[in-house]
């Protein structure tokens, strides 16, 4: 028997913080083997702020992990405006009823 799969059309990956070199190794594999999101992704927030960290005190080598790894996950597509935990209240991603969202 085949399975039955949904018809997704937007995504939104959760994993994003910096918790160790683990994560950050995983999308770097993904992204050096030409992945790339199929549908709009966006993304979590991250364990440092892009642009302000230094305000806020954390450490420079915490805050470059914390921006590699946002930067792989663009790397494969996922949109750059998000970096949030509320996707659906971005204009853009409102989702639609009878929307498949992962």
């Amino acid at each position: 028997k085949e399975p039955k799969y949904l018809k997704v059309t937007k995504a939104h990956i959760d994993g994003t913080t910096y918790i160790g070199p683990g994560g950050l190794e995983f999308v770097t594999r993904l992204v050096n083997a030409g992945g790339k999101v199929r549908v709009p992704t966006t993304l979590n927030a991250v364990s440092a702020d892009r642009r302000r960290w230094k305000r806020y005190g954390i450490e420079p080598a915490y805050a470059l992990a914390s921006m590699q790894i946002g930067n792989a996950y663009l790397g494969l597509g996922c949109e750059e405006s998000s970096f949030t935990c509320a996707p659906y209240l971005l204009p853009r991603h409102l989702p639609h009823l009878g929307e498949q969202l992962v």
